[in-house]
């Protein structure tokens, strides 16, 4: 057993804040490295997964974020920063079918968080699923205590998102 890994089995908590220190610091190599045994040796602990798959995509390797991301929602589906990278890779990562998937196992486990349902509107719109954003935008809304019409003129107002997106969450909550 090397000295790192010796390491770690004993003081796995201890690993984790060495390993989000080197990822905070672009450190991507030690992180990595530190990451990697975690995932091994504690593989209940959604930290390492999602570390792994944070050390991925900043070394842009979107694919190996996506093969490694899903054990940290499997280990702890109620696990909201990994929602939130699976989201963002979807928006601006162009893998939005793959972030959907997970997000709607997201939104079994998790139903009254409003973030997996406020990503998966803007997913289901930049992939014209116009009933699934339909419905979304409904249970959104009741979820923020308004209706979907409410909703839609939130994201209207969003300046991050294209006039095609803004038109289709429109189109679907009823304008």
């Amino acid at each position: 057993m090397s000295e790192l890994s010796s390491v770690i089995a004993n003081d796995i908590d201890g690993a984790l804040v060495r390993a989000k220190r080197h990822l905070e610091a672009e450190e991507l190599a030690e992180a990595e490295a530190l990451f990697s045994v975690i995932s091994e040796r504690r593989p209940k602990r959604w930290e390492g997964h999602l570390g792994m798959a944070q050390v991925h995509l900043l070394n842009g390797r979107i694919s190996a974020c996506l093969k490694v991301l899903p054990q940290a929602m499997q280990v702890a589906p109620d696990c909201l920063p990994a929602y939130q990278l699976m989201a963002r890779l979807g928006i601006d990562g162009g893998v939005s079918d793959a972030a959907l998937e997970w997000l709607e196992f997201g939104a079994q486990h998790m139903p009254s968080e409003p973030l997996i349902f406020e990503w998966m509107v803007t997913l289901y719109a930049m992939e014209n699923r116009l009933e699934d954003l339909s419905n979304c935008l409904d249970y959104y809304g009741r979820l923020r205590g308004m209706s979907a019409g409410e909703v839609a003129m939130i994201y209207a107002r969003a300046p991050e998102l294209s006039e095609d997106i803004r038109g289709r969450i429109a189109q679907a909550a009823g304008f």
